[in-house]
């Protein structure tokens, strides 16, 4: 993976900020030689402090989300405008934007939430696999467009860490590059600390996987088995 070249790279995150979080290292990196786009789905509203701060928040994180992709240096990023804390993994309007996405984009790698404490993380975790795999049939054509298959999911992790993993990629020359992008969200910067405090874990990963590879920093990922066995029986 660490030599992936000339390929498309859809990075799908439920806010402003996953990205970074869970691959931003490995964004960097792959950028170099690869096209990356980053699809947002949420707006990251509900992170304001009150609801009539909400139109305000969606603004900063808009310009937030800007700059850390010209930090990592990102070909595309498009935001689907989904309000935060609503996403379902049962609800077909997100499916068939997802759908539609992938069909537009033409991945050949998707990244992607695990499993997570968190209900829109969870629900991409979910939901993410089976729009790659509904993408690649011929269904709905006229209205999603033309069938694409995608060749790899691979599932990056946020609060929850994942519990085992198939790939860890070398960060050491990026990780900079990372915490640039994540000290750029200043949205984030609470009175509790919690930028403060995602820096430290973000750090603390990255050294532990690092280090399990034998160097500096990493970035791991878990392979998505449920979508290449039904894609490649």
């Amino acid at each position: 993976m660490q030599h992936i070249t000339n390929k498309t790279i859809l990075v799908l995150g439920a806010h402003p900020d996953d990205e970074i979080i869970g691959c931003g290292g490995t964004i960097r990196h792959l950028s170099e030689r690869n096209k990356v786009v980053v699809v947002t789905v949420t707006t990251g509203n509900t992170s304001a402090n009150s609801s009539d701060k909400m139109e305000e928040t969606v603004i900063q994180r808009s310009i937030e989300s800007d700059k850390a992709a010209s930090i990592l240096n990102v070909d595309e990023q498009i935001s689907l405008g989904y309000h935060s804390q609503t996403l379902n993994p049962y609800d077909v309007s997100l499916h068939h934007d997802l759908i539609r996405m992938i069909r537009k984009i033409h991945p050949d790698i998707v990244l992607t939430h695990y499993d997570d404490y968190h209900k829109d993380h969870k629900a991409l975790h979910e939901l993410v696999p089976r729009s790659v795999l509904q993408a690649s049939e011929e269904i709905m054509v006229e209205e999603l467009g033309d069938s694409h298959m995608t060749s790899m999911v691979l599932f990056y992790e946020i609060l929850k860490p994942l519990p085992s993993f198939n790939f860890i990629f070398d960060i050491t020359d990026t990780f900079k590059y990372k915490k640039e992008a994540l000290y750029s969200q200043t949205s984030q910067d609470r009175k509790d600390g919690f930028l403060i405090s995602l820096q430290q874990m973000i750090e603390g990963r990255a050294l532990e996987k690092g280090a399990i590879i034998q160097k500096k920093y990493g970035e791991a990922f878990r392979l998505c088995d449920d979508v290449l066995c039904r894609l490649f029986p």
